[in-house]
């Protein structure tokens, strides 16, 4: 089973941050707008079965308290032609940073693919870049509204390959301690 540890994020901002992606439909690059927004906090990728109920379990042990949350600028993970995602960035940094280092914490058997977390929504997947410069300016030029979430639980979730692309189904949700 594939599996992923995220924050979800509230109808609101996937509803605007969807919108916002539409942008990107262009002549410059072929783009797969994101279907399911969310911010993962760590990917598990395929675990045997026999081993999920042993991750559920540690995750039961997070402890973390809710955060305000706010989306930030949008970037993009490569550069000219090499382009392979748009994504919308999180603020605060440190607190999202700090929920991941817990995540790792607990799961320190499943590494990450990145030296340095970056909290971060992906828009959309690049399938090819057509005009790099014209797609850069494009991606560059959208501006992200500041808009407010609070970020109080997390969840574990299944990928699961179809013809359409993925689509997540949520196994467990984990809510930040009460203070």
């Amino acid at each position: 089973m594939r599996l992923f540890v995220a924050v979800d994020l509230p109808i609101g901002i996937k509803e605007y941050l969807t919108a916002v992606s539409q942008q990107l439909k262009t002549k410059a690059a072929d783009v797969a707008i994101a279907k399911e927004l969310h911010v993962t906090m760590k990917f598990l990728g395929e675990v045997p079965d026999d081993k999920i109920e042993d991750i559920e379990r540690r995750l039961t042990r997070l402890t973390f308290r809710a955060f305000q949350a706010k989306l930030g600028s949008i970037g993009m993970f490569g550069e000219g032609r090499e382009i392979s995602v748009v994504w919308g960035g999180l603020e605060p940094k440190d607190a999202f940073a700090k929920l991941a280092k817990e995540v790792d914490r607990a799961l320190p058997e499943y590494k990450n693919d990145y030296a340095t977390f970056t909290p971060h929504v992906t828009f959309a997947r690049v399938k090819r870049v057509i005009a790099s410069e014209a797609f850069t300016e494009l991606v560059k030029g959208i501006s992200i509204d500041r808009r407010m979430f609070e970020v109080s639980e997390i969840k574990l979730y299944q990928s699961i390959s179809g013809f359409e692309g993925h689509r997540y189904k949520v196994l467990r949700t984990y809510p930040a301690i009460l203070t």
